[in-house]
C-alpha cells in the first residue's frame, strides 16, 4: 500500500505539511483502545506508548493526524 504521505518542508516553525490519501482498513482491533482505556495514562515522563496515545488522541486537536513514536506504533501493530 502507498505511504499515506509525503514529507515537504514545512513552514518557519518547523511543521511538515503531508498530501493525504485513502486508508484501508485491513483487520480488526484484537481489544480495547478507547479513551477509557487510555485514561489513566497521564504522566508524560512514565515512557508508557499508551501515554503517548492518550495525548495525541484526546489532548490535540482531533481532526488532524499525528507523527507517534516507533515504540507507540509497535503498541498499536500488537492491537490489531
Amino acid at each position: 500500500m502507498s505511504p499515506i504521505g509525503e514529507d515537504q518542508a514545512g513552514a518557519d516553525d518547523g511543521t511538515i505539511n503531508l498530501h493525504c490519501c485513502w486508508v484501508k482498513r485491513t483487520a480488526l482491533a484484537k481489544r480495547p483502545l478507547g479513551r477509557s482505556e487510555l485514561k489513566q495514562f497521564t504522566d508524560w515522563n512514565d515512557g508508557q506508548p499508551e501515554t503517548e496515545l492518550n495525548f495525541k488522541f484526546y489532548r490535540q486537536a482531533t481532526n488532524k493526524i499525528v507523527g507517534i513514536s516507533n515504540e507507540a506504533a509497535t503498541f498499536l501493530d500488537g492491537c490489531f
